[in-house]
């Protein structure tokens, strides 16, 4: 398995561009500290994922084992951008 954790803060995640293995599990671990309101939701339109990050927690979200290429990640708004490579 392999764990990437990603802060949501200050209008931006950190990292905004992630590169994984495609051959194992993938977890995001999102933290969000941003109390901004379009913070709150993380969305990969492609994967069918929405959730809602609580604030100052850590945050799970299991991919699982992922096809090669390009994943992007944004709040739901559309301001805040971020992409999961997997080669």
């Amino acid at each position: 398995d392999e764990t990437i954790r990603v802060e949501v803060k200050d209008g931006v995640y950190s990292p905004a561009k992630i590169e994984v293995s495609a051959n194992k599990p993938i977890t995001i671990e999102f933290i969000r500290t941003d109390s901004a309101s379009c913070s709150e939701i993380i969305v990969f339109e492609s994967l069918g994922i929405h959730e809602k990050l609580p604030l100052n927690q850590a945050y799970p979200i299991k991919l699982g084992v992922l096809a090669p290429g390009t994943y992007s990640f944004t709040c739901q708004m559309n301001m805040y951008a971020g992409e999961l490579i997997v080669r």
